[in-house]
């Protein structure tokens, strides 16, 4: 038979989980303007040194939480080929090192 104990939540747990949602966050407001004022282009790392410009102290993680419960995503680029026009070492310069 299973112990009941093994899985029983802590008393921490159990008191946060009854408490149901806490204070709003001070930082969620910084964190969702700061997204908005770059065009939601940033992500939570950009964000983490915008807010520490700002004199705003949040983890990365605190950060990536409020982004994941907003919906907040960051955009990012794909990789550009470069197109090279013409033949390479068309010039028509004398050859210096052999010559």
């Amino acid at each position: 038979m299973r112990d009941p104990r093994c899985c029983a939540p802590g008393p921490l747990l159990h008191a946060v989980a009854l408490s149901g949602p806490g204070a709003p966050d001070p930082v969620e407001p910084a964190v969702l303007a700061a997204h908005e004022a770059n065009r939601g282009r940033y992500g939570a790392r950009k964000i983490k040194t915008a807010l520490s410009r700002d004199g705003i102290t949040a983890s990365r993680r605190h950060i990536c939480g409020i982004m994941r419960r907003n919906g907040l995503t960051s955009a990012y680029g794909r990789r550009r080929l470069e197109c090279h026009p013409g033949r390479p070492n068309e010039a028509d310069l004398p050859n210096v090192v052999a010559g």
